[in-house]
């Protein structure tokens, strides 16, 4: 649970480019 708030929090910082890719990741660790 706690990476997921991780990967958000790197999200912002980097920029919405990053941001589609790790929800993209984040969807697809939740489809397993």
């Amino acid at each position: 649970m706690s990476s997921k708030k991780i990967r958000k929090l790197a999200v912002s910082d980097n920029g919405s480019i990053v941001g589609l890719i790790t929800s993209t990741d984040i969807v697809n660790q939740l489809a397993k």
